[in-house]
């Protein structure tokens, strides 16, 4: 707590005033947080002074709060890349961020519990801290400006991430928060960069293998990177009293559907329900699944429909997927995979019609690949079908979702359709941002790949059939883009159907299946 005092007031952040008449000064606590190493033994003990910035008045004390963070996916497709080409990489903290950044409005504090000096006063900020609602915005705005004054330029597709183009070599920087993790083809041209990131901002060296609570586990024999989720995962299950459990080999039960007819509905039963810590454990596993974990993506979702009244039901189907992340706490996603062959890229039951397509290309490392795919009203609540698709770059999945769609589809066919624009909207962004790193993946189409020959139909058909004709414009732009060439969208057999895992559960053999497919790796 001292250092942190001293450093606060090294830099300026206040000065001690009398509070004007008429304004009021927000609150302040301490937080004390462990920091980790890749081993799980704690490196750093530290202390940092939080503003109450919830007590902040909108318009007044604060306006703009937005800041950009890297994207998962991006930073996916970073990792895959840097795998697959031997990129260099490295990872800077800048110490105290939010204190490079001057506060944007009159803002009053009151003095720090342990530090007060009993004449009254309260601090008149000068600096952004932590807590602050603007703080984030306000650092963003200076860190940019700083970047972009180096030579750096801003991505469109990705705000969080900058690029650098030099004739040693090419930097990219992926910044969230605080952290910036860069990347490079040049060794000596990320050595130069990250010396001259030190003297822009004040920063510490932190270790490349170990970003935002995961582990990066690299194998230069395979030219790959694998993400582990071992520690957090080991830190949830002692959490949650389940360190110690059966493990099951699925997350979900193919034979259950849960629904709120399961929910509790006397005030009794909705009091018991409220001490289990159901909403907690969804988190755990929604954040779990969006890093590096699609077999989990379905699960999560599924669950958090029951978040604001959960039932008996519902808890013992979420402690199943902590049982099952017990069973697989070692499972990695690898990246830098150059090519999965995977059936359903090869010419797997051609018909007519797809031996009208262009051949396809072999897989490269900057092959961008879709899979889309929708169960059919499995939801009995509201008959709501569920979206999913998988795109992978090369071998490695790089992006993935599991998501309800917006209305009732009135057939099977038209789920499809629905699950395919969902995907082609993710894949044109992945493009764009593609062709912003380099990578050009846009010279060629991107191939996606669908079970149903209806919604296929429908894709390229620029008309409205009888049983289609009801589906929402948006829904139609797909079509223009399998026109322009965009996307080629491929029949696959469903068993083929890398997405399924993401729409509905699975039986055990299905599900294991799912799981490799995805490139998940048990280690």
């Amino acid at each position: 707590m001292k250092s942190e005092i001293d450093m606060l007031h090294k830099r300026g952040t206040w000065v001690l005033v009398k509070l004007p008449p008429g304004r009021s000064a927000i609150g302040n606590r301490w937080t004390f947080v462990l920091k980790y190493g890749p081993d799980g033994a704690v490196t750093r003990y530290k202390a940092r002074l939080v503003a109450q910035g919830f007590t902040q008045v909108p318009g007044v004390d604060y306006f703009d709060t937005f800041s950009p963070t890297v994207r998962l996916e991006t930073l996916r497709i970073l990792l895959h890349l840097a795998a697959a080409h031997n990129w260099s990489r490295g990872q800077d903290d800048v110490t105290g961020a939010f204190l490079h950044s001057k506060i944007d409005t009159e803002l009053y504090m009151r003095q720090p519990p342990g530090f007060n000096d009993g004449t009254g006063q309260v601090c008149l900020l000068l600096l952004s801290l932590y807590g602050l609602k603007q703080a984030s915005n306000v650092w963003n705005a200076y860190m940019n400006g700083k970047l972009t004054s180096a030579g750096y330029r801003r991505l469109d597709y990705d705000s969080a991430v900058y690029t650098r183009q030099c004739k040693a070599g090419n930097v990219i920087l992926a910044i969230h928060v605080d952290n910036f993790l860069s990347f490079s083809d040049s060794p000596s041209e990320l050595d130069r960069a990250r010396k001259e990131l030190h003297n822009l901002f004040e920063m510490k060296e932190e270790d490349p293998n170990w970003i935002m609570g995961f582990q990066l586990i690299g194998d230069p024999s395979q030219g790959t990177i694998a993400i582990s989720h071992r520690q957090y995962i080991d830190t949830v299950l002692k959490r949650f009293g389940m360190d110690d459990c059966n493990p099951q080999r699925t997350p979900v039960e193919s034979s259950i559907v849960l629904t709120k007819d399961d929910c509790p509905t006397s005030a009794k039963d909705i009091a018991e329900m409220k001490a289990y810590p159901y909403r907690e454990i969804v988190g755990a596993i929604l954040w779990i699944s969006l890093i590096a974990r699609p077999d989990l993506a379905f699960a999560a979702g599924h669950l958090a429909q029951f978040n604001a009244n959960p039932g008996m039901t519902h808890w013992k189907a979420v402690k199943r997927v902590l049982r099952y992340l017990a069973a697989t706490r070692d499972l990695r996603l690898v990246l830098g995979l150059q090519d999965d062959g995977d059936a359903s890229v090869g010419p797997v039951n051609v018909s007519t019609q797809d031996k009208l397509l262009p051949k396809e290309d072999p897989v490269t490392a900057t092959m961008l690949r879709g899979w889309t795919d929708s169960d059919w009203a499995r939801d009995i609540d509201d008959r709501r079908s569920v979206s999913g698709y998988v795109f992978r770059l090369g071998g490695s999945t790089v992006s993935w979702s599991s998501k309800k769609q917006a209305s009732v589809a009135t057939s099977s066919s038209e789920g499809e359709y629905m699950a395919l624009a969902h995907g082609a909207r993710q894949g044109l962004w992945l493009r764009y941002l593609l062709h912003e790193l380099g990578v050009n993946a846009d010279k060629k189409p991107t191939w996606i790949r669908v079970d149903n020959r209806s919604a296929i139909s429908v894709s390229k058909e620029a008309r409205s059939t009888g049983l289609m004709k009801h589906i929402a414009i948006r829904y139609h732009f797909v079509r223009e883009r399998v026109a322009d060439d965009t996307f080629v969208i491929k029949h696959c057999i469903s068993s083929d159907m890398i997405a399924d895992g993401l729409t509905k559960p699975l039986s055990t053999h299905l599900f294991l299946k799912f799981v490799d497919s995805l490139g998940l790796m048990l280690v």
